[in-house]
């Protein structure tokens, strides 16, 4: 009985992380307006809500997706770790404005001793030694049509 179990769970977690490569991958319609988003897949997969729609995110060769203007947008990351003999998953997500003559980046942060993480926009500048600065527009996520 327990194999069978546990059988059924691996089966289940196999359904559920294979159905994030079941969405469309976005793409910003022809001649709309966008701003470019470094996204980075190294952590987790990365998924966008717009216009009420969940999409698969696929960068760039330079790590970029390009996002609509003036449209608030929600970005979540599915992130899963291994601590001790405990398996840890993640999936912050945070909406934003994207804005014209604008680039950002979305930095991934664990934080091991909460067992949490977080996914936030920022804003590239070159006003400061870091090259980000806060953006103004971060809100909370958005709801999404499911697929």
């Amino acid at each position: 009985m327990t194999r069978l179990a546990s059988m059924l769970l691996a089966g289940a977690a196999l359904a559920a992380f294979g159905g994030c490569a079941l969405l469309p991958v976005y793409q910003p319609p022809p001649g709309a307006k966008t701003a470019p988003v470094q996204v980075n897949l190294a952590r987790g997969g990365k998924t966008a809500c717009v216009g009420g729609q969940s999409y698969r995110l696929e960068p760039d060769d330079k790590g970029n997706v390009n996002l609509p203007l003036g449209e608030r947008v929600t970005l979540q990351s599915d992130f899963s770790w291994a601590g001790g003999n405990m398996t840890y998953s993640c999936h912050p997500a945070t909406s934003f404005v994207p804005r014209a003559d604008q680039a950002y980046t979305m930095i991934f942060e664990i934080e091991p001793e909460n067992h949490s993480c977080t996914f936030r926009p920022y804003r590239q500048t070159t006003e400061n030694r870091v090259g980000l600065d806060f953006e103004p527009t971060i809100g909370l996520p958005q709801a999404c049509r499911k697929p």
